[in-house]
C-alpha cells in the first residue's frame, strides 16, 4: 500500500458515514528525476521521487485507492521541475 495511507472506508464507517458518499482527495510531494542524482537534496518526508514511469505508477496507485483528486506539490517548485514533470503526466494520460 501507500505509506501513511489508512483505510478511508473503515474510517468513514467508524463515524457512521457511507464511504460511497465521500469524495477523496490528497496531496503528495513529487520530485521528477533520478533518485540517484547527487545534485538533489535528501528525500523529504513521504516525497515521491523517480523517473517518469516510476512517478506515474506511484500516482496512479492513489487512483486505484479511490482518490478522485490528487494535488502534486513539485520539488523544487520551479519552471524546470514543471517541465520535468510533463513526461509523468503524459504517462498518466496513457494509462
Amino acid at each position: 500500500g501507500i505509506r501513511g495511507m489508512h483505510d478511508p472506508d473503515a474510517a468513514c464507517r467508524d463515524v457512521g458515514r457511507d464511504p460511497a458518499c465521500v469524495e477523496r482527495s490528497g496531496e503528495v510531494l513529487g520530485r521528477p528525476g533520478s533518485a540517484d542524482d547527487e545534485a538533489i537534496p535528501p528525500v523529504e518526508e513521504q516525497e515521491l521521487r523517480g523517473e517518469p514511469d516510476e512517478l506515474a505508477a506511484a500516482l496512479l496507485a492513489y487512483h486505484d485507492l479511490g482518490i478522485a483528486e490528487l494535488q502534486v506539490q513539485l520539488r523544487p517548485n520551479t519552471p524546470g521541475a514543471i517541465r520535468a514533470f510533463e513526461p509523468v503526466l503524459d504517462r498518466i494520460r496513457q494509462g
